[in-house]
């Protein structure tokens, strides 16, 4: 597929706008697992699956790492019974 506009060809050009559209972005905010896990707990806390909420908090096996996530997680676990 060649665009001509006039009579210059612009292959160089349309073969740099492609590989700028086909190149992979990365994510706007790179999250770490902890902050993944928490916030899909919150997630699921908030659509009152405290349940869930508090098996993704096991799952995950990750210590609260400070005292809001310490009183989220023991509060998810407190409502899973």
């Amino acid at each position: 597929m060649v665009f001509r506009l006039g009579k210059r060809v612009y292959r160089p050009s349309m073969v740099v706008i492609l590989l700028l559209v086909a190149v992979p972005r990365s994510s706007v905010s790179p999250e770490t697992p902890r902050e993944d896990t928490l916030q899909e707990a919150r997630r699921l806390a908030w659509l009152n699956n405290w349940i869930e909420a508090a098996q993704v908090l096991e799952r995950s096996g990750l210590k609260p790492a400070d005292e809001a996530s310490a009183l989220f997680q023991g509060s998810a676990h407190s409502r899973q019974y």
